[in-house]
């Protein structure tokens, strides 16, 4: 017998995820580095940066199993201990990225108490102890959303391995083409592992933009009552959390289509937009901080002063 042939749509695939996932990495790995080097130099860490650093590290495991998830399933469809070994790497991929959403969104919180105020005793309680409480939401982070969420995911691996059959082919090519799931695995994914942060993100950029909205009204009542600086403050950190809520919401609909996949290439797409989220998402974070910007420019730009 000769030699298997890779189907066309696996190769375009594991170019495409690999190509975007050493994008990914290298951004993530520039976030977490400089903060590193800093920190190294005796600079203390703020809260802002610890954060970035956490969800750094978190976005290159997620695309470290990404490119390994890939490749395992498509070059090793054969293996004695497939199901065990895949198993394993599903489930760090989902674990690795349902941590970086959550992560991300508790840097949205973060941002939305230190740009917004609001009279509220709750919301100015939360605001005094926000640098306190956000090594609890990383911890949060890294714990209680595995807890709930490794459960369904295991069990949802466990009805792929049975509903699959042990050839390749090219309908084949993506894992979770052939799952079907029933309606309760399916909206309690949903509701745990989307719903509940991307509805923590529209919170946070609504009460942002209200504040924006407030502000640029005061100003033009009182051009002395807020500096152009705090609103440029407001700008900045309303296109950084508007821009991750975009990404959320196509990683939303693309996990939709997944979980309920309609065809092939619809899956494909579905999987690619998944994997490009945390790429995405660094690219904005680097964008949208002065440091990592200014040091990003002059790496690409070396004879920029």
């Amino acid at each position: 017998m000769g030699a298997e042939i890779i189907p066309v749509f696996n190769i375009i695939f594991l170019i495409i995820t690999s190509t975007v996932s050493v994008i990914g990495i290298l951004a993530s790995a520039f976030i977490v580095t400089l903060n590193l080097l800093d920190w190294g130099k005796g600079r203390r860490l703020n809260t802002c940066d610890l954060i970035l650093v956490t969800l750094g590290i978190s976005c290159t495991c997620f695309q470290c199993t990404v490119v390994g998830k890939s490749y395992f399933y498509v070059l090793c469809r054969a293996s004695l201990n497939f199901d065990n070994i895949y198993t394993a790497l599903f489930t760090l991929h989902v674990y690795t990225g349902r941590t970086s959403l959550w992560l991300t969104a508790s840097l949205c919180v973060f941002y939305c108490m230190k740009i917004v105020d609001l009279n509220h005793w709750l919301y100015i309680w939360l605001k005094l102890r926000i640098s306190k409480l956000v090594p609890w939401l990383l911890l949060g982070s890294f714990v209680v959303s595995p807890l709930l969420n490794m459960p369904l995911y295991w069990s949802a691996c466990k009805v792929f391995f049975e509903h699959t059959t042990p050839n390749l082919t090219a309908n084949a090519a993506v894992p979770g083409f052939e799952m079907r799931w029933t309606l309760w695995h399916d909206l309690a994914i949903m509701l745990l592992d989307l719903c509940l942060p991307l509805l923590v993100c529209m919170a946070c950029i609504s009460l942002i933009l209200t504040s924006l909205y407030r502000h640029t009204r005061r100003m033009k009542d009182s051009p002395s009552g807020f500096s152009k600086a705090h609103l440029e403050a407001h700008f900045r950190v309303a296109r950084v959390v508007g821009s991750l809520l975009l990404v959320y919401i196509f990683l939303t609909l693309a996990e939709l289509a997944y979980t309920i996949p309609y065809s092939y290439q619809v899956s494909l797409v579905a999987q690619i937009i998944i994997s490009s989220s945390a790429p995405a998402q660094s690219i904005i974070l680097i964008l949208g901080n002065a440091k990592l910007k200014k040091v990003m420019l002059r790496i690409l730009s070396p004879r920029r002063k």
